[in-house]
């Protein structure tokens, strides 16, 4: 009888230790990130940064715009996955836009709207969407 829980517990520490090693590599990626800009250990999941999304207004876009520019740990912080191209796209808009805000954005600025394409942003998730099909 404990002979069989011996091995067992001998098996279930194997067990243990390979998981452990998986979770150490899982750890090393999130801390670098797939776009290979190296985070700081506690900011992978950095509550200051989670609240200024979905942005609002304008202001809050121009001021995050403002922050890429000026925070190199800010951009590195922008990373969201996807399965293609369009499901990035989207993810990424969702979680950057409220729909009342995206209302007043376009691509151009056509129609009086906020425009979108010159912004820092937009290059940061036009450098991931090209870093995701590379992958």
């Amino acid at each position: 009888m404990i002979s069989k829980i011996l091995e067992n517990f001998v098996a279930i520490h194997a067990y243990v230790k390979r998981h452990d090693a998986r979770l150490d590599k899982i750890e090393k990626l999130l801390q670098e990130n797939y776009s290979g800009y190296k985070c700081e250990k506690n900011n992978v999941f950095d509550d200051d940064f989670i609240v200024l999304f979905p942005m609002i207004d304008i202001e809050a876009i121009t001021s995050i715009d403002d922050k890429i520019k000026t925070d190199p740990t800010f951009e590195s912080q922008m990373t969201i996955g996807g399965t293609d191209t369009k499901n990035f796209t989207k993810r990424v808009l969702h979680r950057l836009f409220t729909n009342e805000l995206s209302s007043k954005c376009s691509w151009t600025g056509f129609k009086s709207n906020f425009r979108l394409e010159n912004l820092m942003l937009i290059e940061i998730m036009k450098g991931n969407w090209i870093i995701e099909l590379l992958i």
